[in-house]
């Protein structure tokens, strides 16, 4: 498959219908993680709840350490786009390889921390599954990284479609090898539960790293983008992470948030943990497609900006605010009418206590809201980061987060008065808190920090 016989979308053109053909390989790229560890979710539910929740608890660190990483090399997207707006092909290689050095450099950082650091991680009652899911995924956060660097670049050059092609291959591999390891199937019972779905993952990640560096080495590719150009470059390098720093710091203690509220829901009650998973499962799912815009409009920002077309970004983001919510209005109207069909992926509704199953359905309700105000967010973000503004959303979103969310809830923690489903009203104020300040720093034009 090449561009030749594939019609590249113009990346200057903020119709809708430029918007989605950019956005929708993107959504399916943002499918990558999410699915797969929904996938993770629903099968480890069906083998044991003790191993869902372990995993999930698990995950939360390591997807912490994974959306920091991928934060600071998806800045190598902005600036291949910016090349590729101005016509500056031959360069758009080298911030990617760049970031893939860094990927490879990660590895000194995540094999320590994942032998070492899951006991204090995990709470007690979830270490027996959540440990080996938690040793095994951390060790590979480089491979996601590496992996993202490659898909920015396709991202910001218009051919998303093979991000997409790369999603299906991986959610293949990942739901197979799952399913033979979690339940032990074939004879393989040594890597039965959490760990046979760490191992799932990590296969369709190398996957679809594989795919990625087959495209981007390919005689075409090289030809126009010379990704051949593959030398460390220490001074760009110290730019790109310069430039990323606060991003990744940011997701750091954004993410440290999500972590903590499940750590103080599971010590508070099982039950409380089962329904922080479930709901926390959907929202991600639901995410998925509001990250694939984001990524969408951060590329074609970058390539607006490398054309000197700024006056078009307008416009590009009203129609990615009003793309993402009929998006959200679609995904929460089959959210609200089948709860029970969501809930019954975790849980089994035959047996399950009917006010258990009431109290949930009354957490995705917030969980829906919260969704469609934190996708303006997305959306508003994707287009700081086309002028490399990574910096000062993160901190305000790191900082609103800590204060609107992680405080109340510690509080209310050692008070004795936390339950299921406060986490997610006080995500809704917020991210209309986060949609306000972002709005505000677009308007002031203080973003554009690249320059090529």
């Amino acid at each position: 498959m090449s561009s030749k016989t594939v019609a590249l979308p113009d990346l200057t053109d903020t119709s809708y219908s430029t918007i989605l053909k950019v956005s929708a390989p993107t959504m399916l790229s943002a499918l990558s993680s999410n699915i797969m560890e929904v996938i993770d979710q629903m099968i480890l539910a069906h083998y044991s709840p003790e191993a869902m929740a372990g995993a999930a608890s698990a995950g939360m660190w390591c997807g912490t350490f994974r959306c920091t990483t991928i934060s600071l090399v998806f800045i190598a997207g902005a600036f291949v786009g910016n090349y590729n707006g101005a016509g500056k092909y031959k360069f758009a290689g080298m911030p990617v390889w760049q970031m893939i050095w860094f990927s490879m450099f990660l590895f000194v950082l995540s094999i320590p921390i994942s032998m070492f650091c899951g006991p204090y991680a995990i709470a007690p009652a979830l270490q027996a599954e959540g440990l080996p899911y938690f040793k095994l995924l951390m060790a590979c956060v480089p491979i996601f990284t590496m992996r993202s660097a490659i898909n920015a670049f396709f991202i910001a050059i218009g051919r998303g479609y093979l991000v997409a092609i790369s999603v299906f291959i991986a959610i293949i591999f990942n739901t197979i090898v799952d399913l033979i390891l979690v339940n032990g199937h074939c004879g393989i019972t040594a890597f039965m539960g959490a760990k046979g779905a760490a191992i799932g993952t990590i296969v369709a990640g190398i996957s679809e790293l594989v795919f990625a560096f087959v495209f981007f080495l390919n005689k075409q590719t090289r030809k126009k983008y010379n990704t051949l150009n593959c030398k460390l470059r220490l001074r760009h390098l110290k730019r790109y992470i310069k430039m990323g720093a606060f991003a990744s710091t940011g997701h750091v203690c954004e993410n440290l948030v999500y972590s903590l509220i499940y750590y103080c829901l599971a010590r508070t009650s099982t039950e409380y943990a089962v329904i922080q998973t479930i709901c926390l499962t959907t929202y991600m799912f639901l995410l998925t497609a509001v990250m694939g815009i984001e990524k969408g409009i951060m590329s074609m920002t970058a390539n607006l900006l490398g054309a000197k077309l700024r006056s078009k970004i307008d416009k590009l983001l009203l129609r990615g605010i009003i793309i993402h919510i009929a998006i959200a209005i679609i995904f929460s109207a089959v959210v609200m009418l089948f709860p029970n069909i969501i809930i019954g992926n975790f849980i089994d509704l035959n047996t399950a206590d009917p006010d258990f199953i009431n109290r949930t359905i009354n957490v995705l309700h917030a969980v829906l809201l919260c969704y469609v105000i934190d996708g303006i967010v997305w959306v508003e973000a994707g287009v700081l980061e086309g002028g490399g503004d990574l910096n000062f959303q993160m901190v305000v979103l790191a900082l609103s987060a800590w204060i609107c969310i992680a405080s109340p809830i510690f509080l209310m923690y050692h008070a004795g008065t936390l339950t299921e489903g406060k986490n997610w009203t006080l995500s809704v104020c917020s991210a209309i808190l986060n949609a306000i300040v972002l709005f505000k720093r677009y308007r002031s034009g203080r973003w554009i920090h690249i320059s090529i």
